[in-house]
C-alpha cells in the first residue's frame, strides 16, 4: 500500500514530472515551454522537487467507481477451498518481506484480509456441503468493504482510505479469476473410447422353445406353413430342438418343444414343470389334477369357501412332499378339503407357461370387456380353442368338473 505515495520532481515551466532516479536524465531534456532562443546563453529548466499527486481521475480518498460484474466465481466446494489456498498465500507473501517495516495500510490492509477469509470459510462450508453454495464477483467485493470499515473502526484508523483496500482486493480476486480460467484451459481432455456394443439378437420363448433369429443361407421350408424360405432372410431357429420357422408362423406353433425338459430350481418332478412334460398320448391331463378334482368333488364340493379359504400349510406342505415323492401313492382322503384346494392352486400359479398362455392373454382381456352377453361367450370359446392341445384339454377337465 506504501507504493502509491513517492516523491519525485516537476519541470516549473512544462510540468514534466521524473524519478529522483531519473532526474538527471530529465535535465538533458529540452523543455517544451522553452522561451525563443536569444542571444544570451541557455539555460536548463529549472527542476524542483514536489510531491507527485495520483495519476488518472482519482486521489487517495475516491477512487474510479468500478461497475463490478455479477458472475459466478465460487459454486462448489473445490472453488472455495482454491480460493481460500489463494488468500492464503497472498497473505504469506506480504508477512514475508524481511527487513521491510508495515505501514499502517499493511497493517490494516492484513489485518482486513484475514478476517474476510475466516468468516469466508466459517460461513460458507456449510452451504457448501447443502449444495447451496453461489459466491458472485460483486458479493465478494461487498463483503471484503464491511470487512474493512469494521476493521478501520477497531484500529480507530478513520482516515484510512477504504476504497483503496478495497481496489487492491479487487486485484487479488482478478488474479484468482484468471488463474482459475488458466487452470480449465489447460486440463488435459481425455478422449472416452466408446465401447462397441455387440449386437445380440432377441430371443423369443414360445411353449419351452428358445427361438433365436439366424439368417437363412440355404434353402430352408418353414416347418409350420411348409413354404420357403428367401435367401438372405431372418427366420427364427429353436436352439433346443432347431425347430424352423418364419417370425410370422411363431404364434401358430402348437407344438411344446421335444428337447426342453427343465424344471423348477427345487427340482420337483411335479410343482413348477411344464405341462407336456406331465402327459403322454394315454394320459391327457396332469394324474395330480384329475386326483385333485375327483377328491374334491366328492369330500366337499359344497363346502363354504371351497376355493377361497386356504389349508394348514403344514398339511398343504406335507401334501406337496408326498406328491412329489410318488404322486400314485399319495391317499387324498386323509387331507381337509381346503388341504386340496389350496394344493391343487398352488399347481396351476406354479406353472412355468400359465394355462391360457401369455400369447392369448390380452385377448382374453379384451374378449371380457364384450358388452353383449352372447357375443362375449362365442369370442372367448373361440379363443379357447386356439389353445394349444395340453392346454385345451386341461381347461376342458376343469370346465366339466366344476362349470
Amino acid at each position: 500500500m506504501s507504493t502509491f505515495f513517492s516523491q519525485g520532481y516537476r519541470c516549473t515551466d512544462c510540468q514534466v514530472a521524473a524519478h529522483p532516479r531519473c532526474v538527471q536524465q530529465a535535465q538533458k531534456w529540452e523543455c517544451c515551454r522553452r522561451s525563443p532562443p536569444s542571444n544570451r546563453k541557455s539555460r536548463r529548466p529549472t527542476i524542483t522537487r514536489v510531491d507527485l499527486p495520483p495519476m488518472g481521475n482519482w486521489n487517495v480518498t475516491r477512487t474510479m467507481e468500478y461497475s463490478d460484474r455479477t458472475d459466478k466465481i465460487v459454486s462448489d466446494v473445490m472453488e472455495l477451498k482454491n480460493m481460500d489456498d489463494f488468500i492464503s498465500r497472498k497473505i504469506y507473501q506480504m508477512e514475508e518481506g524481511k527487513g521491510k517495516r508495515d505501514t499502517i495500510a499493511d497493517v490494516v490492509f492484513k489485518k482486513a484480509l484475514k478476517e474476510f477469509k475466516a468468516y469466508l470459510i466459517s460461513t460458507y462450508s456449510v452451504m457448501a456441503k447443502e449444495g447451496r453454495l453461489s459466491l458472485r464477483y460483486k458479493d465478494l467485493i461487498s463483503m471484503f468493504e464491511r470487512t474493512m470499515e469494521n476493521v478501520c473502526r477497531q484500529e480507530q484508523s478513520a482516515t484510512f482510505p477504504v476504497t483503496l483496500g478495497v481496489n487492491a482486493f479487487r486485484g487479488f480476486l482478478n488474479e484468482f479469476v484468471s488463474h482459475q480460467q488458466r487452470t480449465v484451459e489447460e486440463k488435459p481432455k481425455t478422449k472416452v473410447k466408446k465401447e462397441k456394443r455387440k449386437k445380440t439378437e432377441p430371443v423369443t420363448n414360445h411353449l419351452g422353445h428358445t427361438f433365436v433369429l439366424v439368417v437363412v443361407n440355404i434353402p430352408t421350408a418353414c416347418e409350420i406353413c411348409t413354404s420357403f424360405m428367401w435367401l438372405m432372410e431372418k427366420s427364427l431357429v429353436c436352439q433346443k430342438c432347431k425347430l424352423t420357422c418364419h417370425k410370422k408362423c411363431c404364434s401358430k406353433i402348437t407344438l411344446f418343444c421335444k428337447d426342453d425338459h427343465e424344471t423348477t430350481s427345487q427340482g420337483g418332478r411335479v410343482f413348477g414343470v411344464r405341462l407336456y412334460v406331465l402327459v403322454s398320448d394315454d394320459l391327457k391331463v396332469p394324474i395330480i389334477v384329475d386326483r385333485l378334482i375327483t377328491t374334491i368333488e366328492v369330500k366337499g364340493l359344497y363346502t363354504e369357501g371351497i376355493y377361497r379359504k386356504s389349508g394348514s400349510s403344514s398339511k398343504v406342505k406335507a401334501l406337496r412332499q408326498d406328491i412329489e415323492n410318488d404322486v400314485d401313492k399319495v391317499d387324498y382322503d386323509d387331507y381337509p378339503v381346503h388341504v386340496l384346494t389350496t394344493t391343487l392352486k398352488a399347481f396351476f400359479r406354479e406353472m412355468p407357461d400359465p394355462l391360457l398362455t401369455y400369447e392369448a392373454y390380452d385377448q382374453f382381456i379384451q374378449a371380457t370387456g364384450v358388452s353383449d352377453q352372447t357375443e362375449r361367450v362365442s369370442t372367448i370359446f373361440a379363443l379357447i380353442n386356439k389353445l394349444p392341445k395340453n392346454n385345451y384339454d386341461l381347461v376342458e377337465q376343469i370346465g366339466r368338473a366344476h362349470v
